[in-house]
């Protein structure tokens, strides 16, 4: 009995080892606390073109942005970390935490006003959220992979 035990411990323990160590590594090339982060809304779903309308309407050309097939509940984006108010754009996705403790929320900048202050919108809202300050940002999303985020939604919910 004690053999088998053992030796789950250590496969958990080298689990956990390579893990961390997997996290360490995304964390220092990409400059974010969470370089790996499930989506847990649709509000970046498309579910047509209509997203583009109101950027399009405010003189933005939509076939510039980044991360143009949007991305669903259950999807995983890589993040990687932002330095200045100057490195983002009108169309980046972002990542901002309004509170210490707040679900983050990962939705398109719609419009960039003075002094570092941001206005988002979730591709599939209808309408932007309140302004944010840079120091909310926690990153610019850079990729999407899609439905890796499920296990990864179920521990960081409930764990």
């Amino acid at each position: 009995m004690k053999g088998p035990l053992l030796s789950l411990l250590s496969f958990i323990f080298l689990l956990a080892f390579f893990y961390f160590a997997y996290q360490g590594t995304l964390m220092l090339l990409l400059n974010s606390e969470t370089p790996l982060m499930p989506v847990i809304s649709n509000s970046m779903k498309h579910w047509s073109e209509d997203w583009r309308i109101p950027y399009e309407q405010a003189g933005e050309n939509t076939r510039r942005f980044p991360l143009q097939g949007g991305f669903e509940r259950g999807d995983m984006i890589v993040v990687k970390g932002v330095g200045l108010p100057s490195e983002l754009r009108v169309g980046d996705v972002v990542v901002y935490q309004r509170h210490q403790g707040d679900m983050p929320v990962v939705h398109r900048i719609y419009r960039i006003l003075e002094n570092g202050i941001l206005i988002t919108k979730g591709d599939a809202n209808i309408s932007p959220d309140p302004p944010i300050s840079f120091s909310m940002v926690r990153g610019r999303a850079v990729a999407v992979i899609p439905n890796l985020g499920w296990f990864s939604f179920s521990v960081w919910r409930h764990g």
